[in-house]
């Protein structure tokens, strides 16, 4: 794989009216676009900028305000929410066997009485579950059964109108890095479910299961984000799975985004403002004082990796921010982003060996990232750097602070993108800043700074000998020459 250049597409979409939402699948095949047009266009996505209309899709009577992709996992299901009050769920058939080829709705949820605002599909590993905000003041969340059919729960969020909900990862944070268990108990990976709303009385709630009454509940600990001072535009929570801080930001009409942290299941909240500067693209034009950008923040959206924080507002900017190593966010350049490297292996998890990717021509010299499957699920990640064509040695004297990153933490698996089932076939993600920090540790400076050159080469390995054991130091037998390879 060879690294590219950022590249923009226009779409023509061939809606006739304003589009609200555009997203891409899963795999960034398939493009889905909402319109005050009461329609929902499907693109087939050829190439870096073919995108081909494969079906158009009906029903709602009134503008669609967003849209959310359901995991792969659950089939090609995509769901739809309404000025109409309606949120659909659409399916789309491959043929014969299964009826008619094309999309159809298998759901039509009809609980709200006011228009629906957002959706957002909890994580996998939790089903099939959605969540909707409405102006009703309300928030569903509809569960699909193994029987085929769903259930329903409708509580009181907001009550001047909810306009936004975000999932929580489902592994609680903290689950791979507290030795006792994330809250003090017993250690081990626990599951949790768990999900944030934005409303019209400019407060973030949290809200939480509880298994004993089969309920959505406040959140125990802390219910309610308080900071904005009018309606919360957005929510979004970060994908950082099990390490050891939660993120929540919260986007408002009062211009400004708050980033929420929290260190322990139970701790407290605290919040810090961005701070755009009045010189930069995203504080232009914005009045002096904390955090205020220089129109209404619409939307907040993390990166897969869950370290990069896109702001876009009412003066059609996006701005990117980054969590520092004194932990203060700043505006990043638009063209700093993550390196995301994915490995893919027709063969079960359980039954994979290991996977390296390098920086260079030839394995002396490279920097290599090794990762590999364990038997519960999980993998591990180990930063080496070849002297020879031998197993290529530790870089770091520092023990991660968990299996799944290297010492500078800033290069990680991304378990939404990876495999975590030990039947399934073997698939691993990991991310790293384009240009990594200074504790990222190479002999070869290069290594460090992927921003170079457009022409940067990589080289690939596969082992087929999984090294057995999840410590990042272990042993691993050498790849065949067949499996190997530079891009």
């Amino acid at each position: 794989m060879a690294a590219a250049s950022a590249t923009q597409a226009k779409v023509e979409t061939g809606h006739s009216d304003l589009i609200h939402d555009a997203q891409l699948d899963y795999y960034g095949r398939r493009l889905a676009t909402a319109s005050s047009d009461r329609t929902i266009r499907i693109f087939e996505v050829e190439g870096e900028s073919d995108y081909r209309l494969a079906d158009t899709l009906r029903g709602h009577d009134g503008p669609i305000h967003a849209l959310a992709w359901a995991h792969p996992s659950f089939g090609s299901i995509l769901a739809s929410c309404s000025f109409d009050g309606k949120v659909f769920i659409w399916k789309e058939n491959e043929g014969p066997g299964n009826g008619p080829k094309g999309w159809s709705r298998i759901k039509e949820h009809l609980l709200h009485n006011a228009s629906v605002n957002a959706i957002a599909w909890a994580p996998h590993e939790l089903g099939p579950i959605l969540a909707c905000a409405s102006s009703d003041g309300k928030v569903s969340v509809l569960t699909f059964n193994n029987d085929g059919t769903w259930d329903a729960s409708l509580f009181h969020a907001h009550p001047l109108g909810a306009t936004s909900v975000t999932w929580a990862p489902a592994v609680a944070v903290g689950s791979l890095t507290a030795a006792d268990g994330p809250d003090g108990g017993a250690s081990g990976i626990s599951q949790v479910k768990r999900f944030a709303t934005g409303g019209c009385d400019g407060l973030v709630r949290v809200w939480g299961w509880k298994e004993d009454t089969k309920t959505w509940s406040p959140d125990p600990v802390q219910p309610v984000l308080e900071g904005h001072a009018d309606w919360v535009r957005d929510v979004a929570w970060a994908p950082s799975v099990g390490v050891g801080r939660a993120y929540v930001a919260s986007a408002g009409q009062d211009k400004t985004v708050y980033i929420w942290t929290q260190d322990s299941p139970r701790s407290q909240w605290s919040k810090v403002a961005l701070e755009p500067s009045t010189t930069s693209p995203a504080g232009a034009g914005a009045p002096a004082g904390e955090g205020k950008f220089g129109d209404v923040v619409w939307r907040v959206s993390w990166s897969v990796s869950g370290n990069v924080l896109a702001v876009s507002s009412g003066d059609g900017k996006v701005s990117l921010w980054k969590e520092n190593l004194q932990g203060k966010f700043e505006e990043v350049s638009t063209n700093t982003t993550d390196v995301i490297v994915s490995f893919s292996k027709s063969v079960a998890m359980s039954k994979s060996g290991w996977f390296g990717f390098g920086r260079g021509t030839v394995m002396i010299d490279a920097d290599i990232i090794v990762v590999w499957a364990n038997s519960d699920g999980s993998w591990t990640l180990s930063h080496r750097e070849a002297n020879s064509t031998t197993m290529p040695e530790l870089t770091e004297d520092t023990k991660p602070a968990n299996n799944q990153q290297d010492a500078s933490g800033t290069v990680a698996i991304i378990p939404s993108l990876s495999s975590s089932s030990t039947t399934d076939d073997a698939v691993v993600t990991w991310g790293r800043p384009l240009k990594a920090p200074t504790s990222y540790i190479t002999d070869q400076p290069d290594n460090a700074d992927f921003t170079q050159s457009a022409n940067t080469a990589f080289i690939y390995a596969y082992g087929d000998t999984n090294p057995g054991k999840d410590d990042y130091s272990a042993t691993f037998t050498q790849h065949g020459m067949e499996n190997m390879g530079q891009a």
